[in-house]
């Protein structure tokens, strides 16, 4: 028969090879005697061992370094810098540089551990001061703290009184200084008042007369305005009487003509019919003549 697409096998096997690696990079240091955790930047008396936690892939270099102090200043003295085992412990003096570097991801990670009882070496680990500086601290009158930590002289009592009246005499001449001005500002006041109060009264009196000279020229303003309106209005009310004169004596004629011409016609037809009763009986005279 015909093959498939695979032949005329059924069983086929994929297969491939992989690696799981983490990503962490971290180290924990813990103390020989109480078994805690030590932070970066820590110290311990007794020493340190390290876990892993089970992180096989990553490269643990531990620097072990031996501060000494010469004519020329601390000097640093390097006993070894070897890579790290899970689990190995550091009992000896000297502080620690544990670098911690993950191959796959590319990171780092530094701890700082001292282990001893040398007071000037804790406060180098833990407070961050090189140890110049710590001993240049500490002849001012700085003390190292159990924790590390450098604690500032204490001021004495004297000192804190002797402070306090220094600032009561300040504050003393403070106030007579003031006083003395306060008293020369008074009689400078009471020398020159009237030029304190004119210039004051200046600034006030253009003030007035400017706002004054405004309110003046826009009521002058609206009075002409007004009375240009008011004889307006008179000249059209003369022009609009004069046509209405006009008018009436036009119409007072045009009846006055028309009067006299109806007077004419009556007139006219007055005289007419006193003619014709005048010739009326003489016509009646011939007929009867004539009959």
């Amino acid at each position: 028969g015909e093959k498939g697409v695979f032949g005329s096998e059924n069983d086929y096997r994929i297969f491939f090879k992989f690696k799981i690696r983490n990503g962490n990079c971290m180290v924990f240091p813990f103390d020989v005697a109480s078994g805690s955790e030590l932070q970066n930047e820590s110290f311990s008396d007794n020493g340190f061992y390290l876990d892993l936690a089970n992180s096989r892939y990553l490269d643990i270099n531990v620097k072990r370094s031996v501060y000494t102090e010469g004519a020329n200043g601390w000097t640093e003295d390097i006993r070894f810098n070897k890579p790290a085992s899970d689990g190995e412990q550091y009992t000896d003096e000297g502080v620690y540089t544990i670098t911690v570097q993950n191959l796959y991801t590319g990171q780092q990670t530094e701890k700082i551990i001292y282990v001893g009882t040398d007071p000037t070496m804790r406060a180098y680990v833990v407070s961050g001061y090189s140890l110049d500086e710590i001993e240049e601290l500490l002849d001012e009158g700085y003390q190292i703290a159990e924790d590390g930590t450098m604690i500032p002289p204490e001021i004495e009592e004297s000192e804190i009184q002797e402070d306090n009246d220094e600032l009561v005499e300040a504050d003393e001449s403070d106030v007579v200084v003031q006083q003395d001005d306060s008293q020369q500002d008074d009689s400078d006041d009471k020398i020159a008042p009237i030029e304190k109060k004119s210039g004051i009264s200046d600034s006030v009196l253009i003030a007035i007369i400017v706002s004054v000279a405004v309110v003046v020229g826009i009521a002058v303003v609206a009075f002409i305005f007004r009375e240009k309106l008011v004889v307006g209005k008179k000249s059209d009310r003369k022009q609009s009487v004069g046509e209405i004169s006009q008018d009436t004596s036009f119409a007072q004629e045009v009846v006055s003509d028309s009067s006299d011409d109806n007077r004419e016609i009556k007139e006219r037809d007055i005289s007419c019919d006193a003619k014709t009763e005048m010739e009326d009986p003489e016509d009646v005279g011939d007929g009867t003549e004539e009959g």
